[in-house]
């Protein structure tokens, strides 16, 4: 959407140059040249600049477990952690809401809780009710509502699939 945007840009200002000027050749010269290579310059490195903010994010179920892929904040950088949780280790799962702050909760089994440093290492975060973690909130990534609510729609099929009777709230 943004190389659009920028094309577009650039489209715009070809046109206005030639409505000003039908005469001048479309090739920018001169004075027009530094306006034409700013606009290029300024378009690529707002590009560069907002890719750089792309948030990497998956969460993939199978059999044996549920693995999620994000960015974590730690020690004021931002870095990719992955991790897995193994279903046996899971007593309840599911995901409240729609929209893109949609939570993924989890309730570990009281035998098999995490650690401190797991939580922190990870970015889970306890839930505010007191019961349970909130694991990701997997819609962020999405670009709309639609597509976060088909995302978390998507997410509740693979749950219900995968984990059984664990899932729900």
């Amino acid at each position: 959407m943004k190389l659009l945007v920028s094309a577009m840009a650039l489209a715009i200002w070809a046109v206005i140059a030639h409505q000003l000027d039908p005469q001048e050749n479309w090739l920018p010269d001169g004075p027009d040249y530094v306006v034409f290579t700013a606009v290029v310059l300024g378009c690529a490195a707002w590009q560069y600049g907002s890719d750089k903010k792309t948030t990497h994010s998956r969460i993939s179920c199978n059999a044996h477990h549920l693995t999620i892929t994000q960015e974590v904040e730690r020690d004021r950088r931002t870095r990719v952690a992955e991790f897995s949780v193994p279903w046996a280790s899971i007593d309840r799962i599911g995901i409240e809401g729609l929209g893109r702050e949609a939570p993924l909760v989890v309730r570990f089994r009281a035998d098999n809780g995490p650690t401190a440093e797991w939580l922190r290492r990870y970015g889970a975060d306890r839930h505010p009710s007191g019961v349970g973690y909130v694991l990701c909130r997997p819609a962020r990534v999405a670009s709309g509502a639609s597509s976060a609510n088909g995302l978390i729609s998507r997410l509740r099929t693979e749950l219900g699939t995968y984990a059984g009777g664990r899932h729900g709230r």
